[in-house]
């Protein structure tokens, strides 16, 4: 066995790593960085080499690295999710890489490795996707100065489409950078507010979707809509864009993704008086539209008990209880920032009562029924 690199090398006892990962805290790095990518190569050799001396046939080879992060230290400690193979079987493992320049001609050390079983079952679930749609409250008013630091990093947990660069493509979520951007109505906030994807990346973060480690998210909302404006198909037009968006998302994600769509509109049109029949009406022909742009779908639509609109909200009450896959989370009780939109707390209590049917969809939990009778939900009001 190549014990000597095995003794050089890789061994270094964990009350040894403890100590040296004191300074500094963790930080997202980018899986195509040269050195992540030299750090993970280095962890397969590694512990590759280690499990010769048990089986001379053992061979890893390395997939993909699933996430990154760092860590300044005396050098800098690489945490990496990794995708592998071992003799051609698929596994995921957690690898932990200590980097000293300066220590040469060995400056990495593998520190830790570990077989992730939870990562190894995100890799064999379709994706879970998020859609946020509607009028100003999909995009959120919700202050990032009362996020908490850790909110205000960049969060791999949850991969938004940025709406931006041209390419549509997926970036870890990082409030005041890229989660509210093209969003008519709203340009004044982007760099200082946020929506319900805050509190999806605590619950990403905290488990709430077993399995579900890391979540898309695509934001196509428009502040001061109302429904007869979703209906047109003009060339930039929101149901234009809401396609653009939604058909880049499909390009970049299986087939069998699993797509999840929160709906937030109504308010514009209480305000407008338009007639609640109407609105309905428009509002089923949008969801029927939706539905054949995301086949089976779940949509979960918001109502405004906080702001008031009793009429609106009744008639989201009975889509809900009339419509397949659709589903409506009240929001009393939910604080404001101003009369028409929730504050950073009262979007944690929306997205709260979302991500709760999300779960119930998704099998994750067993709560009552959500369709409700229409008259006990009115009653409710």
């Amino acid at each position: 066995m190549k014990t000597c690199l095995f003794i050089g090398l890789l061994v270094l006892s964990l009350a040894n790593s403890a100590a040296i990962a004191k300074p500094g805290g963790n930080a997202v790095a980018s899986v195509t960085n040269k050195d992540v990518v030299a750090a993970a190569e280095f962890a397969i050799t590694a512990q590759e080499e280690v499990m010769k001396d048990k089986d001379e046939s053992t061979a890893i080879t390395l997939v993909k690295i699933l996430g990154a992060e760092e860590q300044v230290v005396a050098g800098m400690n690489y945490r990496l999710d990794l995708e592998v193979t071992v003799n051609g079987e698929t596994k995921a493992a957690e690898a932990v890489v200590w980097l000293q320049s300066w220590r040469n001609p060995d400056p990495y050390r593998l520190t830790s490795w570990k077989w992730n079983k939870q990562i190894q079952r995100q890799m064999t679930l379709p994706p879970l996707v998020f859609v946020i749609t509607g009028e100003s409250n999909s995009g959120g008013i919700g202050s990032n100065a009362q996020a908490t630091p850790a909110e205000r990093k960049a969060r791999p947990s949850v991969q938004i489409m940025n709406l931006t660069n041209g390419r549509f493509n997926f970036e870890p979520l990082h409030l005041g950078v890229n989660n509210l951007r093209a969003h008519v109505g709203l340009q004044k906030y982007y760099d200082t507010c946020h929506g319900f994807e805050n509190q999806l990346a605590n619950a990403v973060e905290t488990n709430a979707f077993p399995g579900d480690m890391q979540v898309y998210l695509i934001k196509t909302g428009h502040g001061g809509s109302r429904i007869a404006q979703w209906g047109g198909q003009a060339p930039g037009g929101y149901w234009d864009k809401f396609l653009k968006r939604t058909e880049a998302g499909k390009r970049q994600l299986p087939a069998n993704a699993r797509w999840m769509v929160w709906f937030s509109l109504g308010i514009n049109d209480s305000i407008a008086r338009t007639p609640v029949t109407a609105w309905k009406k428009k509002t089923l022909a949008h969801l029927k539209r939706i539905k054949a742009q995301l086949p089976n779908a779940v949509i979960v639509m918001t109502q405004f008990q906080s702001m008031g609109y009793p009429h609106i909200n009744a008639a989201i009450a009975a889509i809900a209880a009339e419509e397949k896959d659709v589903f409506v989370v009240d929001s009393k009780g939910a604080a404001l920032s101003d009369v028409n939109h929730w504050s950073y707390k009262g979007l944690k209590t929306v997205t709260n009562r979302m991500i709760e049917v999300t779960q119930d969809e998704l099998g994750l939990i067993t709560t009552e029924p959500r369709r409700k009778p229409i008259k006990e939900i009115q009653s409710t009001e």
